[in-house]
């Protein structure tokens, strides 16, 4: 089953370089700083955990809760899936990969449908202001709460059903319905009308450009109580990581910088052995303070006890070749949610009308809400591994590796850079021009074995940053 799947892991998780920092600020980060964040950071493990359990303890260190976080105006989902192998098994390796897949998948899932959420809570809240205070917070904190979006949705209308009908009339024509269609309904026509709008309403600005900027920011393989394999992951996207994956994409200059920054060698490990751990894509400040990116990826060749020398010869060249192009297709994937966006606006039209048809004809209408998000996200992920509709400029392979592990594993890997100098330099081959792309505003500082205990990528973002 797993024989056409490449064995490098793609395990994503960003990491912004900077220390706590006022949002107001152009601070330098000190070399020492990073030091003491990688140091920090170090892989660890936690005793007696699940990757569940590992999970809740990252967000209440970090002092985020999952979903919406009205308070930074980020959102935090997570994901976890089943390894489906065993540790020990030779496709294991094989396996981590699918899992991440699905994760990541699951985690753009969840990522629209709380999106959807608070947009449906935000718009519930223009319409039903509160003349008390006190009530009005209630009333946003019962939504945001809310567990599903069912039961949001239920909230909302719970409310629609206390207005009065001349109220409920004005709610209808802000909602774009025809006053004469208003007159000729009687009160529970109006208030099912309503529902069905609002939905409808809320769902038709939806699309793929919501998830611009969403990254994972840990990572976690260890085993269920059962003692099964399984695949943990944190996604995150705010303001900040939309304006970067925005600005990189199309290659403008940016507009979240600082004064210095770290070179990205300072960033990597300091033994081979340490590359096993890292996986995925990091953003960072770079030397000129501009917002870069580096990307991990790995690839197992073999073991040296028990396959040919020569073959194994020729697969770590193959491997070090198809992890360089996993890593750059992982640095593509950053942007390219932005360019496949665009592209999607031109079949919007088309979707609305059909999901606006769905919604009439159904009693449940965020089932069809979440159809229509979960299509989405597997429409975008069907082409998202396909040849990539981003060019290569900007990148630059800045280290390779090969490891063996004790037990005769081989692994090799790459880490490639993007950055708005190399990308510079490209463009200026290309078109014979300079381009200057540090003018902008400074508005930012903010294997296989041993899986007995959790093992997590490693935590170096600090999420007030973002």
């Amino acid at each position: 089953m797993f024989k056409n799947i490449s064995k490098y892991l793609l395990i994503t998780s960003l990491v912004f370089a900077t220390t706590s920092i006022n949002a107001n600020e152009d601070v330098a980060v000190s070399k020492d700083a990073i030091q003491t964040i990688n140091e920090d950071a170090k892989a660890t493990t936690q005793k007696s955990q699940t990757v569940k359990e590992a999970i809740n303890e990252y967000l209440r260190d970090k002092k985020i809760k999952k979903g919406y976080n009205r308070k930074n105006n980020k959102y935090i989902v997570t994901a976890i899936v089943p390894v489906g192998f065993a540790v020990n098994d030779p496709q294991f390796n094989d396996a981590l990969v699918v899992a991440y897949e699905e994760a990541y998948m699951k985690a753009q899932t969840d990522l629209l449908m709380d999106i959807y959420g608070k947009t449906t809570t935000d718009k519930a809240v223009s319409m039903f202001r509160l003349k008390d205070p006190n009530a009005q917070t209630k009333f946003i904190a019962e939504l945001d709460e809310a567990k599903t979006n069912k039961e949001r949705t239920d909230n909302i209308f719970s409310k629609v059903m206390k207005l009065t009908e001349a109220k409920l009339d004005n709610a209808l024509k802000e909602e774009g319905v025809n006053p004469e269609q208003i007159k000729t309904l009687d009160v529970k026509k109006k208030q099912e009308l309503f529902r069905k709008t609002f939905v409808k309403n809320v769902a038709s600005g939806f699309d793929l450009k919501k998830l611009v900027g969403s990254v994972p920011i840990q990572t976690f393989v260890g085993v269920d109580k059962r003692g099964k394999a399984e695949f943990g992951l944190v996604m995150m996207k705010s303001d900040v990581t939309e304006r970067i994956a925005m600005d990189m994409a199309n290659k403008r200059a940016a507009r979240d910088k600082k004064s210095t920054g770290v070179n990205p060698l300072d960033l990597l490990p300091t033994t081979e052995k340490d590359f096993l751990k890292e996986f995925g894509v990091r953003i960072f400040f770079d030397e000129n303070g501009l917002p870069s990116l580096i990307s991990y990826a790995q690839y197992y060749v073999g073991n040296s006890e028990k396959d040919d020398a020569d073959m194994l010869s020729e697969d770590k060249n193959i491997g070090m070749e198809s992890a360089k192009l996993s890593a750059k297709a992982q640095l593509a994937e950053f942007m390219k949610v932005v360019v496949s966006a665009n592209k999607e606006n031109s079949e919007r039209k088309t979707k609305i009308k059909r999901l606006e048809n769905q919604i009439d004809k159904t009693t449940n209408e965020e089932v069809v809400v979440e159809k229509e998000i979960n299509e989405i996200v597997k429409s975008y992920q069907s082409t998202a591994k396909s040849k990539s509709e981003m060019d290569n400029a900007g990148t630059e392979t800045i280290y390779d590796w090969e490891y063996e592990t004790e037990t005769g594993d081989i692994f090799v890997g790459v880490v490639e850079r993007w950055s708005y100098e190399q990308l510079a330099s490209a463009e200026a081959m290309k078109s014979g021009k300079n381009v200057n792309y540090s003018k902008g505003s400074n508005n930012v500082e903010k294997t296989k074995n041993e899986l007995k205990n959790i093992k997590k990528s490693k935590d170096v973002v600090d999420t007030n940053d973002f």
